[in-house]
């Protein structure tokens, strides 16, 4: 499957050349190659399980990218790291209606079709290959992530804020697919910037969704750090087990509102996010969830990350001298905290995860960067303590 996959996607590369497109099919993507070591208490094996070491393919994706028009650009991606093998990403195709996505003062209103992100949070929408820690914060388990439907995204002020909104089927499995008459969704975000870069930014944002589930069920499930946390990656083939998890409940309308802020000052960059969900039961009554992160970063050696004032996001780590050429290449310290409250009186299970990670990237060119990890983690499950996990972990990232 994987290499018909490939064949096709070549062939649609060289047919669009040769039909004169404006810009032919551009192949790229990236390579996450993660090693993790758990050191667990009695309690935490007891409570949640013996985990194993885990060597894996955290994310290989190929990524194909290219012009139908002047202003009609398209993407297709899929990851053979995650569930699914291969599951699909990001595919789409943007109609631009105003301006141009290049960065400049001129605002610009975007319509998307397809499979995309949802516009709901920060971390949520930044690309994987910009991310602090390995993976993003556990309360990201609460956002719809990648749907299909149709999404509107621009800017307003002359790029001083951004403005999204998208109609989608949910939810969506891995391939991408969804069945049934309920399963609908709306979400939008707005978020505004003041300052500049060179004296400062501080970033504000608000986001909201409202979905039914096609199935007429939820499940939310949490890893301390490690494994898979995005809600389109629910499965129990992740090499790391849920050290929280709600089970499947019966759901009606999933209510999902968060709050963003962030800062950067010169190498210094501030960022928190909360995230409030509410799930109706169809017996009556709701269900409330809840999560929050704040973390730090600070560029030691290298290029600050700058803000994309197009999506309302900071950017990645480069170098100003790459490794290869004999600079220091770029050197990023990190802490975070977060936590995620799963427990409910209507729901049987769930429980409670805290974590705080130390990092580090070493970013040797724009292509290839090096992460570490360390995370302490606290777990609650059913109202008992689950015990305390330790947790080290490693990667290498290649973009190509």
């Amino acid at each position: 499957m994987r290499t018909a996959l490939l064949s096709l996607l070549f062939a649609a590369g060289v047919a669009l050349a040769e039909e004169g497109a404006p810009k032919p099919l551009t192949f790229g993507g990236f390579i996450h190659a993660d090693a993790i070591f758990f050191d667990q208490d009695p309690l935490s094996t007891l409570r949640i399980a013996d985990v194993q070491d885990v060597a894996n393919f955290r994310r290989a994706r190929l990524i194909a990218t290219g012009e139908i028009a002047e202003e009609i650009d398209y993407r297709f991606g899929v990851d053979f790291g995650g569930p699914g093998r291969p599951s699909f990403l990001d595919t789409w195709v943007d109609f631009t209606l105003l301006g141009t996505k290049a960065q400049d003062d001129a605002d610009a209103a975007v319509v998307r079709l397809g499979r995309f992100k949802t516009p709901q949070g920060m971390a949520a929408l930044e690309a994987s290959t910009d991310l602090i820690f390995l993976e993003r914060s556990t309360p990201l388990t609460f956002v719809p992530f990648r749907q299909a439907g149709v999404r509107g995204l621009g800017t307003y002020g002359e790029r001083s804020g951004t403005w999204s909104v998208a109609g989608y089927r949910y939810a969506a499995n891995v391939f991408g697919a969804v069945a049934g008459d309920p399963g609908y969704g709306v979400a939008g975000r707005l978020t505004r910037v003041f300052g500049a870069a060179d004296a400062g930014l501080l970033h504000v944002g608000a986001s909201s969704s409202t979905q039914t589930p096609n199935d007429g069920n939820l499940r939310f499930q949490a890893t301390p750090g490690v494994g898979f946390n995005e809600l389109d990656f629910r499965s129990d083939a992740s090499p790391v087990p849920s050290f929280i998890d709600t089970g499947n409940f019966d759901a009606g309308r999933y209510d999902l509102h968060g709050l963003e802020l962030a800062g950067s000052i010169g190498p210094v960059l501030l960022r928190s996010e909360a995230f409030a969900a509410f799930v109706g039961l169809p017996a009556g009554g709701r269900a409330d969830f809840g999560g929050a992160y704040a973390e730090a970063a600070w560029v030691v050696v290298g290029n600050a990350r700058p803000y994309d004032r197009l999506r309302g996001l900071f950017g990645g780590l480069t170098p100003e001298t790459d490794v290869p050429d004999g600079g220091p290449g770029a050197l990023e310290l990190a802490l975070r905290y977060d936590a995620i409250d799963l427990s409910d009186a209507a729901v049987e299970r769930g429980g409670t995860l805290s974590n705080w990670t130390l990092g580090a990237t070493w970013a040797w060119t724009p292509r290839l960067k090096f992460q570490a990890n360390y995370v302490l983690s606290d777990a609650e499950r059913d109202n008992e303590d689950a015990g305390t996990a330790r947790i080290t972990a490693v990667r290498m990232q290649y973009v190509f």
